[in-house]
């Protein structure tokens, strides 16, 4: 597989997913009250990770990183874990484009604060760490939501506050950050990423990001497709702005074409689509 194809499938069948009830350490990144959260549990061995598992609450384009972060840290030292980036998730699965991953990995954040509340049964190693990690200055304190993810909102197409509380929760909780999303949207508007000009929201490297651009054109297509008789197409990759669907040989233009709508009406007027005839 590519790195692409294995960053799809961990965040279609991710691992570790799920409750740690006898974690050693447990951390969090947003806000379950608000909607939006991530939840870390790690439990170790000397000074090493033995085991690791994560939640999510509300935060599915975060789920492929956090799979695959979940697999890194096994067996790494805590102080190896507290350098790990974007990099690091990148190389693990072969090397991925770093734009592929969100503008902020929730997984990082919510490992760090399980790692600096580290506890044993009987109360005894509590660790304070010291985050030698660069932090972006947050904008939304309510949601932990860092000054280049709504940058990337903006150049993804989302180009006034109305737009960025749509697609993300900043500005939700208790308000205080509105004014100071209006001036970032004015200052990275007066500053505009020359890649993302001329594309559409959806198509372009905006903080949803390709992976969960996919979960949006899977979720249209699939039950249309669930309906052909016999073998039916298979969503197989999307180029740029074209859906590639990969079927057996047929009749297949009046399927195209209903596809194609479709995904213009809901996600994209750019999209397009596409069968590969096996």
């Amino acid at each position: 597989m590519t790195p692409l194809d294995n960053y799809f499938d961990h965040g279609q069948r991710p691992r570790n997913m799920g409750r740690m009830l006898d974690a050693h350490g447990t951390g969090n990144i947003g806000s379950i009250v608000a909607g939006r959260a991530l939840r870390w549990f790690v439990t170790i061995e000397g000074d090493r990770i033995a085991a690791s598992k994560f939640q999510v609450f509300a935060c599915q384009e975060q789920v492929a990183a956090a799979s695959i972060l979940s697999e890194i840290i096994i067996g790494k030292s805590i102080a190896d874990c507290l350098h790990l980036g974007h990099a690091d998730i990148a190389a693990h699965i072969g090397g991925l484009d770093l734009a592929e991953l969100p503008p902020q990995i929730w997984g990082i954040a919510a490992l760090h604060d399980a790692l600096a509340h580290l506890t044993d049964a009987e109360g005894g190693f509590t660790t304070q760490l010291d985050d030698p990690a660069p932090e972006q200055p947050l904008i939304c304190r309510c949601h932990h939501v860092d000054e280049p993810t709504v940058k990337e909102l903006v150049r993804g197409g989302a180009h006034d506050l109305a737009a960025i509380t749509e697609h993300s929760p900043v500005g939700t909780g208790c308000g205080t950050c509105r004014r100071d999303v209006e001036r970032l949207i004015r200052e990275t508007l007066d500053a505009p990423d020359p890649e993302a000009a001329g594309t559409g929201a959806a198509i372009s490297n905006g903080a949803k990001g390709r992976v969960a651009l996919m979960h949006s054109i899977v979720g249209l297509l699939q039950p249309m497709l669930a309906e052909v008789e016999g073998p039916s197409p298979e969503i197989w990759d999307l180029q740029k702005n074209v859906v590639i669907l990969r079927a057996l040989p047929g009749d297949w233009d009046v399927l195209q074409d209903r596809c194609e709508r479709l995904l213009k009406d809901e996600v994209d007027p750019l999209l397009k689509v596409e069968i590969d005839v096996k």
